[in-house]
């Protein structure tokens, strides 16, 4: 009787310890992976001399006289309106109004110089 519940419970041991995670008896070889990318410094580049500059680098985009005229007129009424806002001397209201005729009059300046532009 002794052999028969030692042999149960050896059985009740072996089907609880076999009921454990990672306990299957079989072991599965997990080699360690790595991620490499390859990397070539000139991997793409051309075989001539002017690869590493844009093309036709010696001739860049130079503004017209239009453009010139109008970004003069931009700075001038930029630094008319910066002088007026920073007028002590006058109110809020006169300084409002003061800058809103130089926004107007310069809108119309830039309107005016880009139609006679092109009129001649």
């Amino acid at each position: 009787m002794k052999k028969i519940a030692l042999i149960a419970l050896l059985g009740l041991l072996v089907l609880n310890v076999s009921a454990q995670k990672g306990s299957r008896g079989r072991y599965y070889y997990h080699p360690r992976t790595y991620i490499v990318s390859g990397w070539a410094p000139y991997y793409g580049y051309g075989y001539y001399p002017s690869y590493w500059y844009q093309p036709s680098s010696q001739y860049y985009n130079r503004p017209s006289k239009l453009d010139m005229k109008l970004e003069d007129i931009r700075n001038d009424y930029q630094d008319k309106i910066r002088s007026a806002r920073h007028d002590k001397s006058l109110s809020r209201a006169e300084r409002k109004e003061i800058i809103r005729n130089l926004k107007s009059e310069r809108n119309k300046e830039l309107r005016d110089t880009e139609a006679n532009y092109y009129k001649r």
